[in-house]
């Protein structure tokens, strides 16, 4: 084994391999280098003399970053592949798929016992379908779970990490031999939260500063009514503001150790108009075009809006009275500029940008350098349906008709998914479709998706299993999310499976929330304000009262559990229910009143801390929403 990749991640894995087989077959397995002779059985892992000496062909270029390779030939296992993390998923596929290895949560893994161990032969090459996998939020702090349910994209804003943001604290945790050679972005140093971004860079946060300014206004957007705003995208057309984002950029990738991404996007500000409208910029708008294409009314089989199917309702995809591609196509062509001055020193980093919110759709007439990623972010979309089969998605706001066109302008399309955003504490009925979504994505030519699940606590709804779904299904769009979620809920809960995989399964069903049904879901539909906690889908009565029920049960049977920690779990899942019932039942209702009593106590015994416990957040909120209602 190379000696550079043998002390970093090949070393890394190969030690966890040894360790887990250990654990399943009781049997510890030396750690030999290509400094010592070849052996009559041997399992070999990553890139070796030993596998030179083997004669395969490998198709490297093939394999890409990432893909790996999982061969039997003659008395050898052989586990290899890409460059970047290929190996690592080589070794872990194995242990997954080959011996039955399942890494559910950091805290909660089933390593089988097989002190017989046989396998049949095996001839596996594959190239993960989605090149970057992430879950905002989540599991993904744990470097062990991470590498071994193949996440690889990680931001160093970190919110995930549970103690106070501290960049030493970061750097510490992306430093781990399984974090090696992910996908990193790159970000000023030091960083904070309120200072400053990883996205959204060309705001007054990032890559230019308020000194910048003050100095230099005429770098700064020019708004509708013709005033300098320095929250607003700067002005791309201004000569001097791509050397200064340059200067800076190249600035953030020398600090920031390991870093292979940087986003050069958008602000994220509140006006309206959210990028510069001096007559530079309007001028270069000019050089872009776009062709109006109509929908034809097509057969939606999810989400056919009451009323829609009205000839006169048909709306083009792409509206040039609303969304604004010209300042797209100025965005786009700095974006490509920043990425080729960038290639030069920096080959192997990639270069990100949003479409999202104003820029959701493309010019037709641009090309996007190979090193760009557009990481499409539909924030107003409905996050219950896919975004071909929902007439809101498609008819109405075009997002799977601006999909397609993004995959035909750049090589790497990547899709934020709001399906987990940050204030998911109730129920939340996003599994039902999630299948569909990512098989539609992956149809559509998306290489990269990630879940916006940023501040996602213990207590909110069902954290272990979306963290074990979403990690499943990105490394396998293909993946039967009904299937995983029973294997999860079986194995995570024990003997309280029963009644919570009912919980589960009434979660998803439309006729259980206010004014739904399996084609209208007026709530779900109207997600304007989704991302800053806007609209949710609302249980009704008889439902909270049934998962309550369902709750009861299963504390029953896990009391009977020989193991404590199962009885935990399920606590932790109920706190979801009870703050739903505090939220949607009136005070004087009994699973109100219940929920009120013993919210606290579950959160204790959950295992949370009297800071960690959503008990005070739950009933202030219950309390402002009845008052109102009084």
């Amino acid at each position: 084994m190379p000696n550079s990749l043998f002390r970093q991640w090949l070393k890394t894995s190969c030690e966890d391999f040894v360790h887990l087989f250990e654990e399943i077959t009781g049997v510890r397995l030396p750690i030999v280098t290509d400094a010592e002779p070849m052996r009559q059985h041997e399992i070999i892992i990553g890139p070796s003399k030993h596998l030179d000496n083997l004669a395969v062909y490998i198709d490297w270029q093939k394999l890409g970053r990432e893909g790996y390779v999982i061969w039997t030939v003659d008395d050898y296992l052989l586990l290899f592949g890409g460059p970047a993390r290929g190996t690592l998923n080589a070794v872990y596929t194995f242990l997954e798929k080959y011996l039955g290895c399942r890494w559910y949560t950091p805290d909660f893994s089933i390593i089988p016992k097989k002190t017989d161990l046989s396998i049949d032969l095996i001839h596996e090459e594959s190239v993960p379908p989605l090149e970057a996998r992430w879950i905002y939020g989540a599991e993904s702090a744990d470097p062990a779970w991470a590498a071994r349910n193949r996440i690889n994209l990680f931001s160093p804003s970190l919110k995930w990490v549970r103690a106070p943001y501290d960049r030493s604290v970061v750097e510490e945790i992306l430093s781990h031999p399984l974090y090696a050679k992910a996908l990193k972005f790159a970000t000023p140093k030091p960083y904070t939260w309120s200072g400053g971004y990883y996205v959204h860079t060309l705001g007054v946060n990032g890559l230019l500063s308020r000194e910048h300014f003050d100095e230099h206004p005429d770098y700064f957007g020019l708004d509708s009514e013709g005033k300098r705003d320095p929250r607003i995208t700067p002005c791309l057309t201004h000569p001097e503001v791509s050397k200064l984002v340059l200067q800076e950029a190249r600035k953030w990738l020398d600090q920031t150790p390991g870093a292979n991404i940087i986003s050069i996007s958008q602000s994220d500000s509140v006006t309206g108009a959210d990028y510069c409208h001096c007559p530079r910029c309007q001028e270069h708008w000019k050089k872009y075009t776009y062709t109006a294409t109509r929908n034809p009314l097509g057969v939606f089989p999810y989400a056919q809006l009451p009323g829609w199917a009205d000839p006169s309702l048909l709306r083009p995809a792409w509206d040039p009275g609303k969304y604004h591609v010209g300042a797209t196509g100025v965005l786009l062509d700095f974006v490509n500029r920043i990425a080729k001055a960038l290639e030069e020193d920096y080959p192997d980093v990639l270069v990100h940008t949003f479409a999202y919110y104003w820029s959701t759709f493309p010019p037709e007439n641009i090309k996007m350098h190979p090193n760009v990623v557009v990481d499409f972010a539909p924030l107003t979309a409905c996050h219950y349906h896919p975004f071909g089969c929902c007439e809101y998605n498609e008819q109405w706001k075009g997002y799977w008709t601006a999909i397609r066109q993004w995959t035909k302008v750049a090589s790497h399309v990547w899709v934020w998914m709001y399906d987990a955003d940050r204030e998911t504490r109730p129920p939340w009925p996003g599994f039902r479709y999630l299948g569909l979504k990512f098989r539609e994505l992956e149809m559509a030519g998306v290489k990269g998706a990630q879940f916006h699940a940023n501040n996602f606590k213990d207590y909110y709804w069902m954290k272990p299993l979306r963290s074990f779904i979403f990690a499943k299904i990105l490394w396998n769009p293909q993946y039967d999310v009904a299937a995983g979620i029973k294997e999860f809920v079986e194995a995570y809960y024990g003997a309280a499976a029963g009644p919570i995989l009912s919980y589960l399964e009434s979660t998803q069903q439309p006729d259980n929330y206010l004014g739904c049904d399996e084609k209208n879901w007026p709530v779900m539909a109207q997600m304007d304000g989704f991302h800053n906690n806007g609209t949710r889908p609302i249980p009704t009565k008889q439902v909270i009262r049934r998962w309550d029920t369902l709750f009861d049960e299963a504390e029953k049977k896990a009391s009977g559990d020989d193991k404590p920690e199962v009885l935990r779990r399920v606590k932790m899942a109920r706190l979801a229910v009870q703050i739903t019932a505090l939220l949607y039942l009136e005070p004087d209702d009994p699973i109100h009143v219940k929920a009120e009593r013993d919210i606290a106590a579950t959160a204790k015994e959950a295992g949370l801390s009297d800071e960690e416990s959503p008990a005070s957040f739950a009933l202030e909120k219950a309390q402002e929403k009845w008052d109102k209602q009084e």
